[in-house]
């Protein structure tokens, strides 16, 4: 199962739109108890100045990835050894970053929830 969210310039905040989004995400994890997810943040290229570079580098997109992790955590009790999370702030674009639609498109989340590779679930007995 595949999770976008994209944000403002210069925010980690969650927009509604997407926290009910990630509520959806959140049910198959708790319908699939042995699923991971991998959550994946980045950042446009003016909202990284070589200040922060230096000094934070992936500072913003760090924060959108632990933003989706603890919301997930908190409110819907992941357990968080099942999330897992990576910054990148502006090194991956998906779009180019010469128009403010571009940039908007690579202040994003990107996560996947996939099955453990031993494709193995646990059921319980009395099922």
């Amino acid at each position: 199962m595949e999770y976008r969210a994209f944000f403002a310039k210069g925010s980690s905040e969650l927009s509604k739109e997407y926290q009910l989004e990630l509520d959806k995400v959140a049910q198959k994890l708790q319908e699939y108890n042995t699923a991971t997810m991998r959550i994946e943040a980045h950042a446009s290229t003016d909202e990284v100045s070589a200040v922060d570079a230096v000094l934070q580098p992936n500072a913003l997109s760090r924060n959108r990835a632990l933003i989706v992790k603890n919301y997930l955590i908190m409110q819907h009790k992941i357990d968080p050894d099942r999330l897992s999370i990576a910054s990148y702030g502006a090194e991956q674009p998906i779009a180019p970053s010469d128009t403010e639609e571009g940039k908007s498109m690579n202040r994003r989340v990107y996560g996947v929830a996939t099955e453990p590779k031993d494709g193995v679930v646990y059921y319980n007995q009395n099922d």
